[in-house]
């Protein structure tokens, strides 16, 4: 069997999840874990990689994402683009 890994989430207002996965573990699997730890809502949020590469299938493995021990993903908010029409002021 595959070594465990440790990957930390960061979520906006500094709070920090931080749990042990098997590397053959979907995506999903972390952000059900997240959600019933933190009772956070899942919808209209991005998880990125600490490259700031957003992670859009989340029945990929940890593993087919490679995502390594001791990575930081962060699970902010999606931030809405302002229209082209609006200046700032």
């Amino acid at each position: 069997m595959e070594k465990a890994i440790t990957i930390k989430v960061l979520i906006e207002n500094d709070q920090l999840f931080e749990e042990t996965f098997q590397p053959n573990q979907k995506i999903q699997v972390i952000l059900n874990k997240l959600k019933a730890k933190l009772k956070i809502d899942l919808d209209e949020r991005t998880l990125r990689r600490e490259d700031s590469t957003e992670i859009k299938d989340y029945n990929a493995t940890i593993e087919d994402l490679g995502i390594y021990d001791r990575e930081t993903l962060n699970f902010y908010k999606k931030t809405s683009k302002p229209d082209r029409d609006e200046r700032f002021a």
